[in-house]
Parts: structure tokens; C-alpha cells; sequence
């Protein structure tokens, strides 16, 4: 279904404390579990992953990239597998939501490392001792927290203004979790969307795990240590 949001005109006549009782009407979910153990631990988890791959992109690049998206996908495929397997209950839109805040938030961490660390090393010749940059990271991540309040306030919750990346992942979200129509006469509707979105969250994630291997497997062959191995040794090229 259509993301719920306000029209111009609300955005424009509402007063800020009707934009939030609007919010709690319309979008917020309290009876939903959101930020569980299982949320969090995946988080970590999927974070630890991606903010790696992160930083290899980063130092190949110099642009740090977000991993919303490709945490959700993955969470998804992720719980859906362990679903069929027996393992674990079903994995709720909110909790996938926390999911990719948590990796999101690892992902950025990488940032500095491949920007103003990255060049304050560059600069000065010198390697920082990992003390001052965990210092640097937890200063700066203090800080941008702080300041997010005041300004997620203003632009998120007063201007409504959309967060380009939490934007993209609501709508995949909302795509992978579609909520069933009101009325009692929508159940087939309601299983047929469920089922339909189980299948392309499956046909993405399929997707998102075939284009890796062949990055990966792209990125194997061009290994300097295999490629002396393959040339060298088996081929003798060297002779």
C-alpha cells in the first residue's frame, strides 16, 4: 500500500503538535515489536558485514555508501529462511526496521576512516594509534546524535521533509510487508498480497546475493597473489 503522508496543504496549515497526533493516528504501530534482541543482535551483525565492505569501497572510491536498503533485503531473506526452517517466528516490519537503523548506523562509522582520517594521515605522514581513532569516531558519533535531535524535529516531524535513504527503505519495506486492506471481505486479497509479497522479497533477495557472488568472483580474478599463481606457476609465463 501507499506510504501514509501529508499533502502540501496539511504539511503547510498543521501545526506541529497536530503533525504528530496525526503520526500517532495514522502511522505509529505501538502494538508492533520493533527494537527486540533479535532486531538488535541482527543489526550488529549485518552492520559488522557491510560496514567492512563499506570501507573496501571507501578506500577504493572515497565515497561511503549507505547500507539501509541492503540490510533489509538481507534481514529479510535472512528470517524468511529461518521461518520455513522452524527456527523462528515471524519477523516484523518494525523489527526489520530497527534492523537496518542499527547496520545504518555501523555503516557511517566507516566514513571518517576513508574522509578526514583518511586525510589528516595523508597530510602528516603518520599512522593515528587505534585509540585516538575509536576517540575521534565516538566524538563525532556523540555529536552528530545530538544534533540530529533538533533537526530531525524540524525538518523530519514540522517540514516533513522525506530522508533520502529511509525513504528508499520504507519503500522497500512497505513492498516486502504489504498491510492487508480493512473489512473482513479482504482476507483472499490479503493472503494473495502476502503471498505475492514473499515471492519478490525472495526474487530480491536472490537477486541482491547472485550480484554479490559475481562481484565477488569478479574481484577474485583480479587478486594480484592469484593472478601470480595462475601466470606464474601453472601457466609459466614468467619462463
Amino acid at each position: 500500500m501507499a506510504l501514509p503522508q501529508l499533502t502540501d496543504d496539511q504539511i503547510r496549515s498543521m501545526s506541529r503538535l497536530e503533525k504528530d497526533r496525526w503520526w500517532l493516528q495514522h502511522v505509529f504501530r505501538g502494538d508492533m515489536p520493533q527494537l527486540t534482541l533479535r532486531s538488535a543482535a541482527t543489526g550488529f551483525l549485518l552492520g559488522a558485514v557491510l560496514s567492512a565492505t563499506n570501507l573496501y569501497v571507501g578506500a577504493k572510491t572515497g565515497w561511503s555508501l549507505g547500507v539501509g536498503v541492503t540490510s533489509v533485503i538481507l534481514a529479510f531473506a535472512l528470517f524468511r529462511v529461518a521461518r520455513q526452517l522452524g527456527l523462528t517466528q515471524s519477523f516484523t516490519i518494525l523489527e526489520n526496521n530497527a534492523v537496518q537503523s542499527v547496520a545504518t548506523a555501523a555503516g557511517y562509522m566507516t566514513a571518517p576512516l576513508t574522509s578526514s582520517l583518511l586525510a589528516f594521515m595523508v597530510m602528516t605522514n603518520q599512522i593515528l594509534p587505534s585509540w585516538k581513532i575509536f576517540a575521534w569516531n565516538f566524538v563525532i558519533s556523540l555529536l552528530g546524535v545530538l544534533l540530529a535531535f533538533p533537526m530531525k524535529r524540524r525538518f523530519v516531524n514540522d517540514e516533513q521533509q522525506p530522508f533520502p535513504e529511509g525513504r528508499a527503505c520504507a519503500v522497500v519495506l512497505d513492498s516486502l510487508y504489504p498491510d492487508a486492506p480493512a473489512g473482513g471481505t479482504a482476507v483472499q486479497e490479503q493472503k494473495k498480497a502476502e503471498a505475492r509479497a514473499v515471492w519478490l522479497g525472495g526474487l530480491k533477495a536472490k537477486a541482491l546475493f547472485g550480484a554479490m557472488g559475481f562481484a565477488g568472483f569478479v574481484e577474485f580474478l583480479k587478486l594480484e597473489a592469484y593472478q601470480q599463481l595462475l601466470q606464474h606457476r601453472i601457466f609459466g609465463v614468467a619462463k
